[in-house]
């Protein structure tokens, strides 16, 4: 019902169990909007959801209000391997700006060879986290790296491996003054867990009115 691409579906799930064989094996998968993704086999599973979550199903974009345009300034936290950064970008023609932050060494190098990839040049990206405070922070990695968080029960449940990055942190107020923005059209949290703390951590931002649109992806 959300216009699946079935032979999509059926050619990568047929690459699963080799994904198992050869995790670290890199395939390139055409995205819609004329966009590419190259990642390692080990993230397919996962980045195959987010390519229906984020391309098929809309759900960042329920309101078409919430459907980045041309000239908007969009920052997207959590970008993992840059699924909603490239589509955003794409939307928006060349015109305004993507912010792209993922705190993860791995997701990030992937993201930034995606970025390369894909020739847009509209978007900064940032080996950075979003949190409650600045500073140095630890990043709980997950059996599922996508889960990979802040927040250590989140991780226990998630299935923590165990494997901990040290990662630079910033609030939202930090990352406005140190990029100099005016105005931020979109917002879009996806911080496993990390949720409340940001948005407690923001509300004078959030009443001066500079960020127009917020979409969160909760967890609990």
């Amino acid at each position: 019902m959300y216009g699946l691409p079935l032979h999509r579906t059926l050619y990568l799930t047929s690459l699963l169990p080799i994904s198992r064989i050869v995790p670290r094996l890199r395939i390139t998968i055409g995205l819609p909007l004329g966009l590419k993704l190259n990642i390692p086999l080990e993230l397919l599973d996962s980045v195959w959801s987010n390519i229906l979550h984020i391309f098929y199903c809309l759900d960042y974009e329920v309101s078409k209000d919430f459907r980045p345009k041309p000239r908007w300034t969009v920052i997207d936290v959590g970008a993992f391997v840059g699924l909603y950064t490239l589509r955003a970008a794409k939307l928006m023609n060349g015109m305004g700006l993507v912010i792209s932050l993922e705190p993860s060494a791995k997701h990030y190098e992937i993201l930034e060879y995606n970025l390369v990839l894909n020739g847009l040049d509209n978007i900064v990206s940032l080996r950075l986290g979003l949190a409650g405070s600045r500073g140095i922070r630890k990043l709980y990695i997950t059996e599922n790296s996508i889960n990979s968080t802040l927040v250590r029960s989140y991780a226990e449940y998630m299935g923590c491996t165990g494997r901990i990055e040290t990662i630079r942190v910033v609030r939202l107020k930090d990352l406005i003054n140190m990029l100099r923005l005016k105005r931020i059209d979109l917002l879009k949290l996806d911080v496993e867990g990390a949720e409340l703390e940001i948005v407690e951590s923001s509300g004078d931002i959030l009443k001066r009115g500079i960020v127009k649109r917020i979409v969160i992806e909760v967890h609990r």
